[in-house]
């Protein structure tokens, strides 16, 4: 769990730098209520499971696109596409991860 709580805090800082902090939220930065929520429920998943999936990009990118029906064209990167009221309505958050 350090070690995905280190990667995080390095993705939150870049993706603050180019997105911004205030008033926004993006995939490393949340409303503190879901931070939490977030954390407890990686408390529970089991680590090998996880860490089969993000052995490369190319099985993360599968598990990825079995989890949603439709994706946004976007360059690579940090950007911003939509907002706060999008970020945890479904279908834009799975029900079961694993």
């Amino acid at each position: 769990m350090a070690g995905l709580t280190s990667v995080t805090a390095a993705a939150r800082r870049l993706h603050d730098s180019r997105i911004g902090k205030g008033g926004v939220f993006h995939l490393f930065r949340f409303a503190i209520s879901i931070e939490e929520t977030i954390h407890r429920r990686l408390l529970e998943i089991d680590g090998d499971s996880i860490a089969n999936v993000l052995k490369d990009k190319e099985a993360a990118m599968k598990k990825l696109k079995k989890m949603f029906d439709s994706t946004v064209d976007a360059p690579e990167g940090p950007v911003q596409i939509g907002g706060a009221s999008r970020c945890l309505n479904a279908p834009n958050v799975p029900n079961n991860l694993y």
